[in-house]
């Protein structure tokens, strides 16, 4: 389950540009979703990453910022859903989250890419704009 403050949450980080990522994780229970952190604005993607457990699961909602192969680049967000299961994630909390995925992608309006990685070298920057720019 995932709580209208974790929405709103999300909402907020949309329209106000008041977040950089929001980080959830499941309960201990493995059914509700709970709001890791929100970070902060002025926070990076590089260390958003960092923040990343070696050993658990995490859904990272992000808006990408990134620039285009135009002449002239052009400057885009896309909203991304980016599950991160490292391999040392219990097998439990991995298919809990695969389960919990769908609920995700339907209580946030507005995501506009979903990518599964469970290696640090798959999430990072030029990786992931290559995939965008597709």
């Amino acid at each position: 389950m995932i709580s209208q403050n974790i929405i709103d949450s999300y909402n907020s980080m949309i329209t106000n540009h008041d977040a950089s990522a929001l980080l959830l994780t499941l309960d201990s229970n493995n059914r509700d979703v709970l709001l890791l952190s929100k970070a902060d604005v002025n926070t990076s993607y590089q260390d958003i990453v960092a923040q990343l457990p070696k050993d658990d699961l995490v859904f990272l909602i992000v808006p990408f910022n990134y620039e285009t192969h135009e002449k002239p680049p052009l400057k885009t967000v896309k909203i991304l859903l980016i599950t991160w299961i490292p391999e040392a994630t219990p097998v439990r909390r991995k298919m809990s989250g695969k389960m919990i995925k769908g609920e995700i992608q339907q209580a946030f309006d507005g995501l506009q890419k979903d990518l599964t990685v469970s290696d640090f070298d798959e999430l990072d920057y030029g990786v992931i704009r290559k995939l965008l720019i597709k």
